[in-house]
């Protein structure tokens, strides 16, 4: 366990004081959400460590120590390679979400977990969600299937293009049940794809 992810006691607290809760994110809650190790989850925020926290602030922070480790020299390389790759709002929601481990996203909404967190493409946990399951817990929590990520897509749309029939059947239903037009999405062509196949034999051929 990632020793920058817990409180450390300052001058006149002992170790079971409490500080401030981290607001800045802990990259192994997000792991274990991934992960689906709950107690892990819990054992964080019980440390801590901000259910909505996402891995902006935590990069900024990884940057930081490494310059203190790496010295003056590295400085500028450094912090420009860090943030340029890894920015991106990732939260735990978003990971239990994409991995459908459902527990956890299920603690993580009863603990104050935000359905409307966004990440840097401006998905919400419904956009990353590969489960129905997670999807009815989130949609039951309010989150708005209407919502629009940065390239205008809805999760319905995201899930349609990924080939996620599952999810896209369940949210179409819940268009059509709260008399809300459907959006029309182009899905992904299994011609497209015997075009590949095709491709791909002619330079075997070759």
């Amino acid at each position: 366990m990632r020793e920058d992810c817990r409180h450390t006691p300052q001058a006149g607290q002992t170790a079971q004081e409490p500080t401030a809760r981290h607001s800045t994110p802990c990259p192994s809650i997000l792991s274990a959400a991934s992960d689906g190790k709950l107690e892990k989850v819990k054992d964080f925020v019980a440390s801590g460590v901000d259910v909505n926290s996402q891995d902006e602030v935590s990069v900024v922070n990884a940057a930081l120590h490494s310059l203190r480790v790496c010295g003056k020299d590295n400085r500028t390389l450094i912090s420009c390679s860090v943030f340029q790759v890894l920015q991106h709002g990732y939260s735990a929601l978003h990971a239990a979400a994409s991995y459908g481990n459902k527990e956890v996203l299920q603690w993580l909404l009863a603990n104050g977990g935000n359905h409307a967190l966004r990440d840097e493409d401006g998905d919400t946990p419904l956009h990353s969600c590969e489960d129905e399951a997670c999807a009815r817990l989130l949609v039951d929590a309010g989150a708005d299937i209407a919502a629009v990520n940065s390239e205008d897509a809805t999760a319905y749309a995201v899930a349609v293009t990924d080939g996620r029939k599952d999810m896209a059947s369940y949210l179409r239903q819940l268009y059509v049940d709260r008399g809300l037009a459907v959006p029309a999405v182009d899905a992904p062509s299994d011609d497209e794809d015997g075009d590949d196949d095709d491709d791909d034999g002619e330079d075997d051929a070759e």
